[in-house]
This record gives structure tokens, C-alpha cells and sequence, in this order.
């Protein structure tokens, strides 16, 4: 219908002004999207409406870039942490501090998180409260993970489009990037880790095949696998992991 086609029409015009941006998508992914936008029950009018809701392009391209994994996966679950937020927690990280603290350096305070300082992980008013009823009012970001990690984990937790398990994926970063700050796994840092239900199930020799993952998914859903060394965790191979979609979410809340 002439709704439909406007929306569509829209959707394009957004994709085309972001092809000029550093992480623009590749042209798989544009594929994929447009697979996904193609398809007979996708709502348009929801996807424009969700990407005039963006803060930013960044915010724009991860949402656009979920729907492409969304179509391109076929929900596939593989368990590395969720890269499609990734480029909009490269904004804060001039701000960050270095990684290597000396000795003699006082520690910088972590204090609980508020809504205030967590609204600027939202896309709609009210995730942040909703966020903190979640974790609880005395939640503290880990402090090995990186702001990219954290808008993932916010998500997950805190956007109605997050699907079912995402809550579990989220929790099990938490609880990984806590283990790692404490130093759980310096005596296995050449190993990976499983963690599922918030505890570590074993440590692995090597990087899961996607098959392998695929079946893993199956049994503990929500599950993450990642590298227990911090060095490591850019560099895994694997596809990004749980996908999002808006779409399929609201067709569940509407059932």
C-alpha cells in the first residue's frame, strides 16, 4: 500500500545518507537488509519510526545493521559478544583512561550508576529506570568493559526489542567482565570461557565453529564463549552474536 511504499521510500533515503560514513554497511549486509525489508510481514513504518528515533548515524547504522544480521542469520545464535552497537561506543572513547594504571595511582571511584548518567545509552525515554530495575540501584559497570559492551548489555536488558535470552546474554557479560576485573581467569588466559546462568560452565582450548555454537545454543540459550585473555576479545573470528529485531518483537507483544 501507499503507506508501506513511503516508509520504504524513507528507509532507502536514510540507507543512502549513511553510505558516506567510516562504518557504513558493506554491501553483504545491505543484501541482507534488504532481504529482511523485502519480506512480506516486515514492517516498515516500524523500522522508519524506530530510525527516526536515533540519536545519532551510529545509532541508526546498528540498528539497520541488526535487521541485516537478523535476515542474514535467520536468528543463528553464536556466542561472541554483540558487535552491532560497537561503532556508537566509539564516541566516548577519547574520554576513557588508560588501561595501564600505574601503582602509585589513586583509583579512580567507580560509583553506582544513576538514571542520569545512563540516559545516554537510551534510544527511548524511560530505559534507563527500566534498566536499573533490572540490575539493581547499585549496579556498577565492570570496568574492563568498553562503552560499546555496555550499550549491547543496556539493550538487551532495557529495549522492548531485545528477544527472548538477550536478558540472559546480558547478564553473562556482566558477570564475564566482572570475573575478568577480579582476575578469575588470569591462570587461563591462553583458554576460553563459557559462562552460562551467570556461572562458568568449563574453559575451552579454542574458538568454537559456528556448527558447533549453533548446538550450543540449544542447549543453554543465552550462553557467551569468549576469550578469557582481554587482549583476545577484539580479535575473535566468529559473527556477531544474538541478532535483534524490532519487527519480531512486536509482533510478539501484539500476539
Amino acid at each position: 500500500n501507499n503507506m508501506s511504499t513511503d516508509a520504504t521510500d524513507k528507509i532507502l533515503v536514510t540507507i543512502n545518507s549513511l553510505a558516506k560514513e567510516t562504518n557504513a554497511l558493506k554491501e553483504e549486509e545491505l543484501v541482507h537488509l534488504f532481504e529482511y525489508l523485502t519480506v512480506k510481514d516486515t514492517n516498515k513504518s516500524d523500522v522508519e519510526k524506530f530510525l527516526v528515533s536515533c540519536p545519532s548515524n551510529n545509532a541508526k547504522l546498528s540498528y539497520l545493521r541488526a535487521l541485516s544480521k537478523k535476515s542474514g542469520t535467520r536468528r543463528k545464535k553464536v556466542f561472541k559478544m554483540p558487535e552491532f552497537l560497537k561503532s556508537i561506543g566509539k564516541r566516548g572513547s577519547a574520554s576513557n583512561p588508560p588501561e595501564a594504571i600505574s601503582l602509585i595511582t589513586t583509583e579512580i571511584p567507580n560509583p553506582p550508576e544513576t538514571v542520569e548518567s545512563l540516559r545516554k545509552y537510551e534510544t527511548r525515554s524511560g530505559q534507563a529506570q527500566k534498566f536499573l530495575d533490572r540490575v539493581g540501584h547499585n549496579f556498577r559497570w565492570p570496568a574492563s568493559m568498553k562503552d560499546s559492551d555496555r550499550y549491547t548489555v543496556f539493550f538487551y536488558l532495557a529495549d522492548e526489542s531485545a528477544l527472548e535470552f538477550d536478558d540472559e546474554t546480558a547478564f553473562n557479560l556482566i558477570f564475564f567482565f566482572n570475573n575478568l576485573d577480579k582476575g578469575t581467569f588470569n591462570e587461563h588466559k591462553d583458554k576460553w570461557v563459557l559462562v552460562y546462568g551467570q556461572e562458568v560452565k568449563e574453559y575451552g582450548t579454542s574458538e568454537y565453529t559456528g556448527k558447533e555454537l549453533e548446538d550450543l545454543e540449544q542447549k543453554m540459550p543465552g550462553a557467551i564463549y569468549l576469550p578469557a585473555d582481554e587482549s583476545r576479545l577484539n580479535d575473535v573470528k566468529s559473527p556477531p552474536a544474538r541478532t535483534v529485531s524490532a519487527q519480531r518483537a512486536n509482533q510478539e507483544h501484539m500476539v
